[in-house]
């Protein structure tokens, strides 16, 4: 994607919504709905949301979750983080080798 760009997905999603960023930095506002998950997959982490914004920044060596409002949960292979407004939390990249 471009700088700057927006994405908005108006779709009737009832129960599970998975996106996937490949690289960069993403700001998500996600819009709380009853019984529905969002997943945002990033380098083999996983972070899940019910109604939040929140920013995910994939860098060389680790990936940066940033919550502006609510919370996620960020699992990953070796630890599963609930992390809360005004946090952030940097996880190794477990698709690097070290």
């Amino acid at each position: 994607m471009i700088d700057g760009a927006r994405v908005s997905v108006a779709m009737k999603i009832e129960t599970l919504l998975v996106l996937k960023q490949l690289d960069g930095k993403a700001r998500y506002e996600i819009n709380y709905k009853k019984g529905r998950a969002v997943v945002v997959k990033a380098a083999g982490v996983e972070i899940s949301v019910v109604g939040t914004v929140f920013t995910v920044s994939i860098e060389e060596s680790h990936i940066l979750v940033q919550v502006k409002q609510g919370s996620v949960q960020i699992n990953d292979k070796n630890q599963r983080v609930d992390l809360e407004e005004g946090k952030e939390k940097r996880i190794p990249r477990p698709d690097v080798k070290k």
